[in-house]
């Protein structure tokens, strides 16, 4: 079994001291032929995050993400009573030293 990531992000100015930042994540895996685990996306993440820029050190932020499980995992939290997706508000603050 292989796996692997694919993330894209993309930034935006939206004003003098703000930026939007959008991420998509993405986890992928390749079976052998021998598994009988499907192959395919196995789980996704999609962010979005408004960035204040107060200074070139700190940044705080505001943000949404909304996280989604596919394939054998999704179907083992269903048979458990689980969701397979969930979303959040996030708040944070990014320090560069």
């Amino acid at each position: 079994m292989q796996r692997g990531e694919i993330v894209l992000e993309r930034e935006t100015l939206v004003a003098e001291n703000l930026t939007l930042s959008a991420e998509w994540e993405t986890a992928l895996v390749l079976n052998d032929s021998n598994s009988d685990s499907p192959d395919g996306i196995q789980e996704s993440e999609i962010s979005l995050r408004l960035i204040y820029h107060t200074n070139t050190i700190v940044k705080p932020y505001l943000g949404f993400v909304w996280s989604r499980v596919y394939a054998n995992e999704a179907k083992e939290l269903r048979r458990q009573g689980d969701v397979t997706h969930d979303s959040s508000w996030i708040i944070g603050v990014t320090a560069s030293f």
